[in-house]
């Protein structure tokens, strides 16, 4: 299950950029297999002008992460993307014991 995460935005622009990522996923059959994550925490540089740097992390346990940038940025999300490949998923465990 990729999680997009989305770094650095204020709620506002944050829905924004989600959008865009909701339409991306639809469009190319991922809509319920990707999760968004936001973070409206700074992300500022570090050359002392405090420049803010938005950023998108696709975290997942597939080889899908820059196939998904690609879709990201068709939509026309322009922020750095990070690409983490995470070593496994667990999907929750569903009891069926009573």
């Amino acid at each position: 299950m990729p999680n997009i995460e989305i770094h650095g935005l204020d709620f506002h622009n944050a829905n924004l950029v989600k959008e865009r990522i909701d339409k991306a996923m639809i469009k190319n059959g991922l809509k319920d297999e990707a999760i968004t994550t936001t973070y409206d925490v700074k992300t500022e540089s570090c050359d002392g002008e405090k420049t803010r740097q938005p950023f998108l992390r696709i975290c997942s346990s597939e080889d899908n992460g820059e196939q998904i940038a690609e879709m990201i940025l068709h939509e026309n999300v322009d922020m750095d993307i990070e690409i983490v490949k995470l070593q496994k998923f667990i999907p929750k465990f569903v009891s069926t014991k009573k």
